[in-house]
């Protein structure tokens, strides 16, 4: 091995060493598990709601749009 070649590699090397300690002290940044527990919510499953789409409003006309 040359010069150039030594240093590329070490180069190199001590990259992938920098690289594997930040991706592992990024696995020890991971939040804990007891925060990401979810609260329930209460649903009710009934048949007769929403049976029809309708508007609060389905006589009113549309309004006219005005160009400027």
């Amino acid at each position: 091995m040359e010069r150039g070649e030594r240093i590329g590699l070490a180069v190199a090397v001590a990259g992938h060493i920098v690289l594997f300690g930040l991706l592992s002290v990024g696995f020890l940044a991971t939040p804990n598990p007891e925060k990401l527990k979810v609260t329930p919510i209460d649903i009710s499953l009934v048949k007769d709601v929403g049976l029809e789409a309708e508007s609060p409003t389905p006589n009113q006309q549309p309004a006219q749009s005005i160009a400027p």
